[in-house]
């Protein structure tokens, strides 16, 4: 049953990640493989064949082989490094994550298992790349209704773990929510060691944004407005753009300003 399951994720992932060729800030599909192996080798079932998958993706490791990888990391590395993203930097990588969510949606593919561990960061060019595409689904339409738990506990949205049917989509700007507010206060908005009392507060929907870490009122506005309980409400990943957008033109005529108050020569 596992190899099954196994066989049809492998698959899906596959599928959808050949309709994304050539996407910007998607992992590219190289190839799909194929062999049979004999299992069985304790002599119970002598003979006996198994097909092997092998899905072959586009390397965002940093490795021996090759320098161009070497200004790669994920964004959980970065947050283990540095603990606490300051907003300035926060803001820019969130924004082109969000770049990429349009793209997917438009075309009815939810993530879901969208987190700080599946979204590569290039160090030097500022780029984002999305990964691990194993438990996306590409809807038949966009109100689809879904009723499979997928994603990672703590960034699983309410609408799944509600045991009732959702729509795709919104669960992919409440994870969003979650990895803005994990970078810029170095803890998750929801946390517990046991997975029934964590599944009970993000069925809530209580958290605290936390004190000791000043960030702007439009950020905290955005966190907010992405982890809502209701996903009707929640902002769609277009509206989030905007708002991002809005919020880098601030910073940089902000920016502009202080670099023209040079003190006169007297």
């Amino acid at each position: 049953m596992d190899q099954i399951q196994g066989h049809i994720l492998t698959n899906t992932e596959y599928t959808l990640l050949k309709s994304l060729r050539r996407e910007k800030g998607v992992v590219q599909l190289i190839d799909l493989y194929k062999e049979l192996v004999e299992v069985g080798t304790d002599g119970h079932n002598f003979g006996r064949m198994r097909t092997r998958i092998y899905l072959v993706l586009e390397c965002y490791t940093p490795h021996d082989f090759s320098t161009q990888y070497t200004n790669l990391i994920t964004l959980q590395q970065l947050v283990i490094k540095v603990k606490k993203v300051p907003e300035y930097f926060t803001i820019r990588i969130l924004y082109n994550v969000v770049n990429v969510l349009p793209k997917l949606h438009q075309k009815d593919i939810v993530h879901r298992d969208i987190k700080l561990g599946n979204i590569v960061w290039d160090k030097y060019t500022k780029k984002v790349t999305l990964t691990n595409f194993g438990l996306s689904k590409h809807l038949t339409c966009n109100e689809e209704q879904l009723i499979d738990q997928r994603g990672s506990p703590a960034y699983i949205s309410p609408e799944i773990i509600s045991g009732r049917q959702y729509t795709g989509k919104p669960t992919d700007l409440w994870a969003l929510g979650v990895v803005c507010f994990t970078m810029l206060f170095g803890n998750f908005p929801f946390l517990d060691t046991s997975p029934t009392y964590l599944f009970r507060k993000i069925k809530q929907g209580h958290y605290e944004i936390p004190s000791d870490v000043i960030v702007t009122e439009p950020t905290v506005k955005i966190i907010r407005s992405l982890l809502l309980l209701d996903p009707q409400k929640r902002l769609t990943a277009r509206k989030t753009l905007v708002l991002l957008k809005e919020i880098i033109h601030k910073e940089e005529i902000l920016l502009s300003d202080v670099n023209l108050q040079v003190v006169p020569d007297i």
